[in-house]
């Protein structure tokens, strides 16, 4: 669950958006972040929480400096291709990035049990596919980008919910 709520700033940003313009929908999400105190997965070294202040913050930046034009056009495509960059990066060397917020709700006991291990590999390989589903759809279709995204990144978040229990009844019927 702190996984999802960690991605909640950013999709407070995906659905403004829509709305009112992207340097105001960053600056709410910034504003987000803080409240729902991400804050402390910074001090905790968070790859994720890292990554979604730096692309708020670059994301204000871009759009209050007009010789950007370019980089407003394809920021949903730097936001995605970084999230999936991080997602994948983060399986090919064995860490996957969940698992940071997994252990704040996981007994320490069980950090280093097979099912936890491929729990958090599945979890984050649906966000490394969605990141990367994001890129290619932001690449294709910019105009239509911020909603279908945002729309992904919720299914994912509810993928990331359900998982766990699935996962855990499943590996109990195949033990039977």
């Amino acid at each position: 669950m702190k996984l999802i709520f960690s991605f909640l700033p950013w999709i407070v940003y995906g659905v403004l958006s829509q709305f009112i313009p992207h340097v105001y929908s960053a600056i709410i999400g910034l504003v987000f972040f803080i409240a729902i105190g991400e804050i402390s997965h910074l001090k905790k070294g968070f790859i994720i929480s890292w990554l979604i202040i730096i692309t708020l913050l670059l994301t204000i930046i871009i759009n209050i400096i007009p010789t950007f034009p370019t980089e407003k056009l394809y920021q949903w495509i730097i936001m995605n291709v970084s999230f999936a960059a991080v997602s994948w990066g983060s399986i090919i060397f064995r860490v996957p990035f969940s698992i940071q917020y997994a252990k704040e709700r996981v007994p320490q006991d069980k950090w280093n049990t097979p099912l936890f291990i491929k729990v958090n590999y599945i979890i984050t390989l649906i966000w490394a596919l969605v990141f990367t589903f994001n890129s290619v759809i932001s690449y294709i279709d910019n105009s239509n980008s911020d909603i279908i995204s945002t729309i992904s990144i919720i299914i994912a978040a509810i993928l990331s919910k359900k998982i766990p229990e699935f996962i855990k009844k499943r590996d109990k019927l195949y033990k039977n």
